[in-house]
């Protein structure tokens, strides 16, 4: 069956809800990992005042191979901290 121009197939209860169920997965997942981030920047700026967080001491040194995938996660990681926690990239001077 061909669908003609200007025709839209509507979704049937099975492909709603499977779309639904990866979209809300999606969200919990991303959800789950910026809460984790925010969790490590504020809990070790509380805790020892270092700068050390989980990405400092453990994923950037694995990127530094890669340049313009450690430049990017950089500014994202920078943002990220300016918005949970500012206070903590002054640990880092």
């Amino acid at each position: 069956m061909k669908l003609q121009c200007g025709v839209k197939k509507r979704l049937t209860g099975g492909q709603k809800r499977v779309f639904w169920t990866a979209f809300v997965s999606g969200l919990a997942a991303f959800s789950l990992l910026a809460g984790l981030g925010a969790a490590d920047v504020i809990c070790r700026h509380t805790a020892f005042k270092d700068g050390e967080t989980l990405y400092e001491s453990s994923l950037r040194p694995a990127l530094v191979c890669e340049k313009p995938i450690c430049k990017i996660t950089d500014v994202w990681y920078n943002q990220f901290v300016k918005m949970i926690c500012p206070e903590a990239l002054e640990d880092c001077l």
